[in-house]
């Protein structure tokens, strides 16, 4: 943990192949072992091993944004090997390193020709961790992260990313819809859903009028009447701002 905790402190190489070396001797802490004792866990202690594993992550950059999208790539393989008891805890950092390089592949966007097509990538890359939460039943935490990264894809401005952001926002309401059955609950991600998507400013009509629909049929239906006061106000600024 000492040793874990000294690297955290201090930047780490970028070089693609280390940083497999250094995911590969973190091994014992990345994923379950075949010669580890039998008894279970200290609950405590296993979350903040794998909170201080998701910190790692933020250590590992580089000035080279093609490089640090490799460098994710390389996280991913290994985090992924943690199984679900763990993902709740590793995944979320690469989702926000990601999002990040999206920013900083659009403020290069005057220098890289490129630039849609690699910020395209990274989106396909987040929805397919976002899609490992989903399937490890993190409901809650898949929902917020879907709308985080909806922001995002409108930021770019591009017509691919909106196509993708109104995915994200969509399986954020399918898991709202399927998932979400507690009354407290409900209103809390309606209200989520809701105040993601009246920042955005780059949805088309032809995606937002469906989207704004969905939203006011859904707090429609809260199972409290002051649930749906509360909900069907905050629909009116999505109208507005659309």
């Amino acid at each position: 943990m000492k040793l874990l905790t000294s690297i955290i402190t201090s930047q780490y190489s970028t070089v693609l192949f280390q940083v497999d070396l250094f995911l590969t001797m973190m091994s014992c802490l990345i994923s379950d072992q075949d010669d580890q004792p039998k008894e279970p866990e200290d609950p405590e202690d296993f979350e903040i091993q794998q909170s201080l594993v998701g910190r790692v992550v933020h250590q590992m950059s580089s000035q080279v944004p093609d490089q640090q999208f490799l460098i994710l790539n390389m996280c991913k393989k290994h985090l992924l090997l943690g199984g679900d008891k763990r993902i709740q805890y590793t995944l979320p950092s690469l989702v926000f390193r990601a999002m990040e390089l999206c920013r900083v592949y659009f403020e290069l966007k005057e220098e890289d020709e490129k630039w849609e097509k690699k910020v395209c990538k990274i989106l396909q890359y987040i929805n397919s961790l976002l899609s490992a939460l989903v399937k490890a039943e993190y409901w809650d935490l898949a929902l917020r992260l879907f709308l985080q990264a909806s922001l995002i894809c409108d930021l770019m401005g591009i017509s691919t990313a909106e196509t993708i952001a109104y995915e994200f926002v969509s399986r954020a309401f399918a898991i709202y819809e399927e998932e979400v059955s507690d009354s407290k609950a409900q209103l809390v991600a309606i209200s989520l859903i809701i105040a993601t998507f009246e920042r955005t400013i780059n949805f088309s009509e032809e995606n937002h009028e469906p989207l704004r629909s969905q939203c006011l049929r859904a707090s429609s239906k809260l199972l409290k009447k002051p649930d749906q006061c509360r909900a069907v106000s905050l629909c009116a600024h999505i109208y507005w701002s659309g």
